[in-house]
């Protein structure tokens, strides 16, 4: 627990003065990893306790030799405060590896119209068949609209803003899935992007059929309510940071929802970065006093 605590606190004061690496943000990644194996392991352990508790009961658990401690309640305690403590670490070093990714991907104008576009609203707009339904914690099953089937296989993630199906292996991005679905260049599909989500766009819009198809949806009040409902539904998972990323990508999928109502352009050159570098806010954390 204090090796991570350390590295913590290393990164939070790199961030303040130098900024965080891609070299650093693979260490991240990896003291994320490991310290989700390690709550793993005491979850595993806390259940097994739990079970002979349930089977045997605690004062016979406490008169035997081989348990570590007599006192199986605060063990049981002591447990759920380590987990508790390496959340705690683990959402932090998340939120610097989510800040990285942000920077780098902002670096680039068509990453970041592809960032602000939503294939699970994409898809939603030629959903004709079937219902979209729930999948998992950040995603949705639907019939694929590249091949005829009956039974759903396609899943539309609103995180990775991707799409698989199960059925004929084929997966999207927003950009991909217009060129193939309307037929259209890359040019074409990424200039269209822009103007339906209002993405680095000059002057006035020209109206098209494709445009009015897309926006409607977009403003519709049914496609709100489905990311209200997944928004509520992630929510309710347990903890991790896959979900606390998900609910990020809820939220601001429905920031642009609102950004496009009232007409507001989002520029590529407003967002990036002053440093190549991520640097964290200052307002966030206060070095030396991150932890007791």
């Amino acid at each position: 627990m204090d090796f991570y605590e350390q590295q913590l606190n290393d990164y939070i004061i790199k961030s303040f003065q130098r900024g965080i690496t891609t070299e650093d943000y693979e260490w991240l990644k990896r003291y994320i990893k490991e310290i989700e194996e390690k709550i793993e392991n005491i979850a595993f352990q806390m259940s097994d306790l739990e079970y002979d508790i349930r089977i045997t009961g605690i004062e016979a658990l406490e008169n035997r030799r081989f348990f570590p401690r007599k006192n199986v309640c605060q063990t049981l305690e002591n447990w759920k405060e380590e987990i508790r403590r390496y959340r705690d670490i683990q959402t932090q070093m998340w939120e610097l590896a989510y800040g990285f990714e942000q920077t780098v991907l902002e670096r680039s104008s068509t990453s970041f119209a592809l960032y602000h576009a939503s294939l699970v609203h994409l898809t939603y707009t030629n959903n004709t068949f079937g219902k979209i339904k729930p999948h998992s914690t950040d995603s949705y099953m639907l019939l694929c609209q590249h091949h005829l089937e009956r039974i759903p296989s396609m899943t539309v993630c609103s995180s990775s803003n991707s799409s698989f199906c199960y059925g004929c292996g084929v997966s999207r991005n927003p950009l991909s899935y217009l060129t193939h679905y309307e037929a259209l260049s890359k040019k074409e599909a990424l200039m269209l992007l822009r103007r339906i989500y209002l993405i680095d766009v000059k002057g006035e819009v020209p109206v098209s059929p494709l445009l009015q198809k897309y926006r409607a949806s977009l403003l519709s009040d049914e496609y709100r309510n489905l990311l209200e409902k997944g928004r509520e539904r992630t929510s309710q998972k347990e903890d991790s940071y896959r979900k606390r990323y998900a609910l990020i990508r809820y939220q601001e999928h429905l920031d642009t929802i609102d950004r496009v109502r009232e007409g507001r352009v989002l520029f590529h050159q407003d967002s990036l970065p002053k440093q190549k570098v991520y640097r964290m806010n200052v307002e966030t954390y206060q070095v030396g006093n991150n932890f007791s």
